[in-house]
């Protein structure tokens, strides 16, 4: 996920339309992601990235291909929905521990079973792009991550895994969660008062499509400005 904590970024929305009788394959790179546009359909790339890059354009019969820039994120959306599944809570967090390996330390517990699928149903409740629901995605994935975190010895790396499961947890919705302050990060995931994570989750979410409106994202909401404006996070 982005660091938007320390880079200066821009949203760019690209609109993809297909003019033609027959179906248009479109490739959303480095990814690989294929996106299957039906004919006479549109749909839209949300790019969110540096800002001293622009995504680049390879047309070619049948198929275009779309390539973002180092440090990109993409994101195609086609009638308010993602074009692409998302993964499940539970996907999520059986690739982030794979990918953790050893890095993040188990404690001789099973993984909370129930709460994954607690929050999992509470985030089907939720449709995506829907700022009014910014501070509900905030609790859902503050309160699983204080139960996951039951499951670990608490450590940095624990930590930095905590946080990308919230971060993909809110991505789900069509949310972006800045990298924070790693001492506030650290303390906020290992208190005892859920409270202090959700504040912290609060201030660094940031609609992938526009403006928030929920109180919990209004510091990233004056920060943020809509369309192709600077996104200035801090």
């Amino acid at each position: 996920m982005l660091d938007l904590s320390k880079k200066k970024l821009v949203r760019t929305r690209v609109r993809i339309h297909n003019p033609t009788d027959d179906q248009l394959v479109v490739w959303i790179e480095p990814w690989a992601d294929r996106l299957d546009l039906a004919p006479n359909a549109s749909m839209e790339i949300v790019f969110v990235g540096p800002r001293d890059g622009l995504p680049e354009f390879l047309p070619r019969p049948g198929a275009l291909s779309i390539y973002a820039w180092e440090g990109a994120e993409a994101f195609a959306i086609q009638d308010g929905q993602f074009m692409t599944s998302q993964p499940s809570l539970d996907e999520i967090v059986r690739q982030e521990l794979e990918i953790a390996q050893d890095q993040a330390v188990r404690l001789d517990a099973v993984l909370p079973t129930s709460e994954i699928l607690f929050a999992q149903h509470s985030l089907d409740s939720i449709p995506p792009f829907q700022s009014e629901f910014a501070e509900d995605i905030c609790k859902i994935s503050a309160h699983f991550i204080h139960c996951l975190t039951e499951v670990f010895e608490p450590s940095s790396n624990t930590t930095a895994l905590m946080w990308r499961i919230a971060q993909r947890m809110i991505g789900t919705k069509g949310f972006l969660l800045a990298t924070a302050n790693p001492k506030n990060t650290n303390a906020a995931i290992w208190s005892d008062m859920p409270s202090l994570l959700i504040k912290l989750i609060g201030k660094s979410v940031v609609p992938i499509l526009g403006v928030a409106s929920k109180e919990s994202s209004n510091k990233a909401r004056r920060r943020a400005a809509d369309s192709e404006s600077d996104l200035k996070l801090s």
